[in-house]
Order: C-alpha cells, then sequence, then structure tokens
C-alpha cells in the first residue's frame, strides 16, 4: 500500500517529534507528474534549524535544503520506484538514492524536538507522488544497512 499526495497539504505531519541524532529516515517515492516546480518531499523543522528534501525547480532534481544552503544530487523520473534513505549524525547530512550515496552536505544543525513532515512544506511546494514503506530509526544506519532495507521492499513496492 503506499499513500498518495498531490494536494496542497502535507499528507503526513507529525508534531512533538523528539530529538533524534542520529536519525535515519527511509521511504519508497514515486514521483506522479513533475510539476516543473520545486517540491518537499521531507521536512524536518526545529527553529530555527530545518531540512528540506525534495526538487529543485525544474521539478526532477533531488535536493537538500538547510538554512546554510543547498546542495543539489541526481535527476529523478516520473512513474518511477526509487529508494530514498536521509542520515543524520551530528553534522552529516547524507541522502542515498537507491543503495548509493547522492547528497552529502556538512551543516551544523541541530535535530531538537520539532515536526517532520511529508509530501508538502508550503502551500506551493506540494509534492505529486507516492509514499511506501516509510521507517525511522534513531540511528545512523550505515550503506550496507539501507541497502538491506531496500532490499526487503524492492519488487513489492505497489506500481
Amino acid at each position: 500500500m503506499s499513500i498518495r499526495t498531490n494536494t496542497v497539504s502535507r499528507v503526513c505531519f507529525f508534531s512533538n517529534v523528539p530529538n533524534l541524532d542520529p536519525v535515519t529516515v527511509a521511504v519508497w517515492i514515486f514521483q506522479s507528474v513533475d510539476r516543473n516546480a520545486e517540491s518537499d518531499i521531507f521536512l524536518w523543522a526545529t527553529s530555527p534549524n530545518f531540512v528540506t528534501i525534495g526538487t529543485t525547480a525544474n521539478g526532477q532534481t533531488l535536493r537538500i535544503i538547510t538554512p546554510n544552503g543547498s546542495t543539489t544530487g541526481t535527476t529523478i523520473s516520473d512513474s518511477t520506484w526509487y529508494h530514498l534513505a536521509f542520515v543524520h549524525n551530528g553534522t552529516s547530512l547524507t541522502l542515498y538514492l537507491n543503495g548509493n550515496s547522492d547528497i552529502s552536505r556538512t551543516d551544523a544543525i541541530s535535530f531538537t524536538p520539532g515536526a517532520c513532515g511529508f509530501g508538502s512544506n508550503t502551500v506551493t511546494n506540494f509534492w505529486n507522488g507516492r509514499f511506501a514503506a516509510l521507517k525511522v530509526w534513531n540511528a545512523a544506519l550505515t550503506q550496507g544497512e539501507i541497502r538491506r532495507v531496500q532490499g526487503v521492499h524492492e519488487g513489492r513496492v505497489p506500481g
């Protein structure tokens, strides 16, 4: 089963999330339509800090944004399932795409108690797609562990 989002509100939003550092968030994503606009797939907000995982203004290039800047990665296609895993460990931020490191940043941000959401950050940055097999760990998973998690669901993610 997957969760579909194509609206201007977050599909999943959690407030009062405890301090998780280190943390790993893994999820399968399926972009239904390239909106040719910046989109937010995942947001962790702890004022004044935040991390947003999403796409750039072209609607397809993955990126990480923090208060200190942004870093871009791979361009994804519509109508394809991808496994994303975001790892935060101290000052290290890494986004894995299909088990491979795609974006790495060093950023001194703190994941103090705050909120996280999937599918949108603002009215204009909604993401048009589906989520499946969302998992969160209070540990920094290694690339090998991320690949094992990905392999558990590979071939069984809804199409």
